[in-house]
């Protein structure tokens, strides 16, 4: 239903809380060992932003080395060479959903499920990393690239970064964990679809 790229897109998405055309866009100069460095210009807020890269984000990326031809890490399925535009992850979404038609299709794999977005998956994720990791709220807002309150901006200009691996890191593991294959689901293991 989905091409390789787009579902591995889907998953850094899950996996980093990181905003669609971040990741559409990726593009491999801008990963180093585990970070990948967002520029200025592809961030909403204009501040160059840094995200750690679990081992799962790590095994997903070295499939898309096998499968990308050029300098985007999620290239279109067309040929082209050119990124996978942005609108590609919110149909899939819409298409596992069984929304992408005006006749909704009750057999889509997330029919189940409430509506929900691509911009919902980086919802989660902070709502997640600060329920379930227990993560400070203004450090998750960090990880997400957004601009700090005015007076703390002004202020305070920690970064802390190696809390901020340490919830990217743990958040990959609470992944692996709830994601189990299941011989009469569509669930499918994360891990097995990256190797």
């Amino acid at each position: 239903m989905l091409s390789i790229p787009v579902a591995n897109a889907l998953k850094l998405l899950i996996l980093t809380g990181c905003r669609r055309s971040e990741v559409a866009f990726m593009r491999w100069e801008e990963i180093k060992k585990d970070t990948w460095t967002i520029p200025a210009e592809r961030t909403k807020s204009r501040r160059q932003h840094q995200v750690h890269l679990n081992s799962l984000v790590l095994e997903l990326l070295a499939e898309q080395r096998q499968l990308a031809n050029g300098d985007f890490v999620f290239t279109s399925t067309q040929g082209t060479r050119k990124a996978l535009h942005p609108d590609s992850l919110s149909t899939a979404i819409s298409r596992l959903q069984g929304r992408a038609t005006k006749s909704h299709n009750e057999f889509a794999p997330l029919f189940h499920l409430n509506h929900f977005t691509v911009h919902d998956l980086r919802r989660s994720f902070a709502t997640q990393a600060t329920e379930t990791l227990m993560a400070d709220p203004l450090l998750v807002e960090m990880m997400l690239a957004h601009a700090p309150p005015k007076l703390l901006g002004t202020y305070n200009r920690a970064v802390r970064w190696k809390s901020q691996v340490d919830i990217w890191e743990r958040w990959g593991e609470v992944v692996a964990a709830q994601v189990v294959e299941k011989p009469s689901s569509n669930v499918v293991s994360i891990t097995k679809l990256v190797r």
